[in-house]
Order: structure tokens, then sequence, then C-alpha cells
């Protein structure tokens, strides 16, 4: 009877996650607000996580746009996100797991 207790147990442990799914991005800081986070923190914050002071950051934006960059109609980010997530996985090297959980996104949207 254990047996079959402990059978039941396992099985119920290894269906459980397949059936009861649970959101993996559920920080409170989505990319838009580590974006916002990142300019109006710390000065030195920007520079540790971008490798770049908050109005070199700023100018490359603007000079970005005024090259014709913009949003594509596909991304659900915004350009200043997506360069933020480029140059944050430049400096830091991280794989894209730890990409996305900082930015609370998915794989797709990081890799476009």
């Amino acid at each position: 009877m254990a047996l079959l207790q402990y059978i039941v147990l396992g099985v119920g442990l290894y269906i459980y996650p397949h059936y009861c799914k649970e959101d993996l991005h559920d920080s409170a800081l989505s990319g838009h607000a580590s974006l916002n986070e990142l300019l109006s923190g710390h000065p030195q914050q920007i520079y540790i996580a971008l490798g770049m002071h908050r109005h070199v950051f700023l100018a490359l934006i603007l000079q970005l746009r005024s090259m014709g960059h913009s949003e594509s109609q596909n991304s659900r980010i915004s350009l200043d996100e997506s360069v933020v997530i480029f140059l944050y996985t430049c400096v830091t090297g991280i794989a894209i797991d730890h990409v996305t959980e900082r930015f609370q996104l998915s794989h797709s949207t990081i890799s476009e």
C-alpha cells in the first residue's frame, strides 16, 4: 500500500507542472520598467548595466532615430528597450535565459 502511495505521489509531482501552468515572467519590472529604472536611477547603475553613462545612451538613441531606425511593426518592444537589452547582453555576457528573466520577456521577443 505504501508503495502505491509513493507511485501516485511521484506521478502527481511529475504531471503537476504540465497541467498547472505558472507565469515564468512575473516580476513587476518589465522591459520598459527596467529601462525607466535605469534612466531615473543612480547614474552609476546605468553605467554598470550598459557600459555607458546616461547621456551617452540617450545620444545613441537620438543618433539611431536620426539614421531612420525605429520600432518595427512586429516588435512588442521599443527601440530604447531593444538597445538596452542588446547592451546589457553585451556587457554582462549572460545567456538568453537570464536576459529574458531580467527583462520579463519571452525568448522570441528577445531574439527578434
